[in-house]
Formats: structure tokens, sequence, C-alpha cells
């Protein structure tokens, strides 16, 4: 009962070598700027141990991670800084406990938090960490507004050390203008803040952390911000990059002969002849679980609309390919199983074949990773 991410190992490093030194170059590394690689969450499905593992062997120097509950699990495998991506805010509680607990460690020094508020700021102004600074950008989700940035270095004077400002860009062209501008005029109010609060612009203070920009927009921000260090906050690109080297597969685990009778919790009848296939991989592996669609095109409404109304019929295509076409479910997908229908006249797999599964990385989760040598 196997869920498998299987990696072409030799294809996907070379993506992750390209897309770290593209980056690289676009920056003007090493005096301009360097990748953080983002290894948050569910690590892509790889895990964060594992991208952890890869980021130090491509040669990054720092990595970046969802939440400080997510910190323990890559301190083990990597030996630079850490950047901790949601902001600190002393009002959650068990975020707070978190962070006294790495605090007291002895890699408090390379873990970095965020600071998107006052409240933030004040409660580890009289620390010794370090600390990014988020601004409120276009995505509007955290951080301080340019009207608090006096306020906030005031609070933070001779306390923690600003290892830079996080500009969190939207994943298309901001509303209100577009990626290169917006980071250019964040950049130009942070220095004009540091100035303004006597700030030795030398430091790390003046580094500007970004999210979704690509290379060519990281080309245009060094020609104009030449005197800044941008360092992107790369994922997707890193360990997505290159879907043909990944195949997501699940273990044929059963095959039933046509029956007349329900099968499954629901007891569902199938359609006359068709066989019952068991195979591994269910709800809590991220079969079948996706983010909500914008739908923006014509298309990709007309597709909504004819998956909801097969859904509503109980006939639900599954992310399962069998003999070459992705199959039907027989039900809603269990815990760590699925059941799909075959039709009578397709030829059967056998139990322990492997049968393609198309998920989304992101939410999913995998038994094992094969092909990394871990």
């Amino acid at each position: 009962m196997t869920f498998t991410l299987n990696v072409d190992a030799v294809s996907w490093r070379d993506n992750l070598n390209r897309a770290i030194g593209d980056r690289r170059v676009a920056v003007g590394w090493p005096e301009g700027g360097d990748v953080i690689a983002v290894v948050k969450g569910n690590g892509y499905g790889f895990t964060p141990e594992v991208l952890a593992r890869e980021a130090a062997r491509a040669g990054a120097t720092s990595v970046a991670i969802g939440t400080i509950f997510e910190v323990a699990r890559v301190l083990a495998d990597f030996a630079g800084d850490v950047f901790v991506l949601e902001p600190f805010d002393p009002r959650d509680e068990g975020t707070r406990a978190a962070w006294s607990a790495v605090a007291a460690s002895p890699d408090a020094g390379r873990v970095i938090r965020t600071i998107a508020s006052l409240d933030g700021a004040s409660a580890v102004a009289h620390t010794d960490g370090r600390i990014v600074v988020e601004m409120l950008t276009s995505v509007r989700r955290f951080g301080l507004t340019v009207s608090e940035f006096p306020s906030l270095l005031r609070t933070l004077e001779g306390g923690p050390q600003i290892e830079g400002l996080a500009v969190h860009l939207p994943m298309t062209t901001p509303s209100d203008g577009d990626a290169v501008s917006e980071v250019v005029q964040a950049a130009a109010l942070w220095h004009t803040a540091l100035v303004d609060a006597g700030r030795d612009l030398d430091d790390s203070a003046l580094r500007i952390l970004v999210s979704h920009v690509e290379i060519p927009e990281l080309r245009a921000l060094r020609a104009a911000l030449p005197d800044i260090s941008i360092h992107p906050r790369v994922g997707t690109a890193l360990w997505l990059g290159a879907p043909e080297s990944l195949r997501v597969t699940g273990t044929v685990l059963a095959v039933h002969d046509p029956t007349e009778r329900g099968v499954g919790y629901r007891q569902r009848r199938g359609p006359r002849g068709a066989r019952l296939v068991v195979i591994s991989g269910g709800t809590s592996h991220g079969v079948a679980l996706a983010a909500p669609s914008s739908n923006v095109t014509l298309r990709q409404r007309a597709i909504a609309a004819s998956t909801g109304l097969l859904d509503a019929a109980g006939r639900t295509t599954s992310p399962f390919t069998v003999a070459g076409e992705l199959r039907m479910f027989a039900e809603p997908p269990h815990m760590h199983v699925s059941l799909v229908w075959l039709p009578s006249d397709v030829p059967a797999p056998q139990v322990g074949d492997e049968v393609e599964v198309r998920v989304r990385n992101t939410t999913a989760t995998f038994d094992r990773v094969v092909g990394l040598d871990y």
C-alpha cells in the first residue's frame, strides 16, 4: 500500500541548480544578493527535511519555512540561516511559546523571525535576535505601512538585528502597477526611513527580500537598485520547475470481478460489467483535494460547470490513470485508498502494479520519495 513520488534525480537537480544559478546571475551574486530557498509546509510533497538537504547540496545559504512549528524539521539538515515567513505576533500564545523555545536553543542565532506589526516589534525590542520587516504590499495580507516605518525603527533601536525588508507580491500583475515598480518604490521608502532613523546603510537592514518576482523582473530590479542587495524567495520554480522529472504512482491493491451489488462505504453500483480496482492513495495523501480555482477564463468556467454536473450525477473522474485513461471514482476516496471503475473491455492491472496519479504536490503527502537516495 504505497503512494510514491518518483523523481528523476538528474533532471530534477539540473533544474534546481539552473533555477538558483539564473537568479543569482540576475541579482548580481555574490555582492548583489542570493536566493532564499522556500521549503515550507509539506515541502512541496518532498518534505521540508528532504528539501533542506537538497538546498544545502545546491549551495543555498538560507532557506525559508512557513511557521515556527516547522523550524525543527530543517535545522538538523541545514546549517545556514532559516527565515520564518509567518509574522510573529505576541498575541498568538502558541507561536509565542514556540519562539521562546527556539530562542533558548543553540540554533537561535540562525532563525530569523518576520515582524509585520508594531505589536510584534515591541515584543522583540529588547532581544538580541534577528528579524525581517514585512511591508504591506498589494497582496494586503500582512505588513507594516510606510507611515509606520519611523515608529518601527524607533522601537527597534538598540534591539534585534534587522536583516532587511520583505516585499511579498501577488502572483499576477498588481492591480495598481507592476512588480518592479512596487519593489523599487518600497526600497526607496525603506531607504529613506533608515536614513531618517540614522541607520548605517552598509548593514543588512537595507536588503530587500522579494517573493513572486521572475528572472526578467530581477534583472530590472538589479538595474534600478544597484546599491541594494536583492534576495528572491523561491519555492515552486526550484522544486516543481521540471514537472517531467516527477511522477506520482499508486499501487494496485486489489482487482474485483464485476458485480451487480453495491460497493464501498456508500454501496454504489457501477457500470454494467465494470471491474472495481482498489489503489493506494486517499485523502490522507491529498488525493482529490484541491484549492479553490480562480476560474478567470470562459474555458475554466466551462470546465468547472461540466465537472459540477458530473459530480452531481455521481460520476466523478479520478486522478488515477489505468490503461492509458483517467478512470471514474466508485465513490469518494477513503483515507488511504481509492476505488475506481474499470470498463469491462479494458485489460485489468495486476495487484502490485503501479498506476500514475495526478496530484497537486503542495497538498500531497507521499509514503516515500524514490530517486533522491534518502
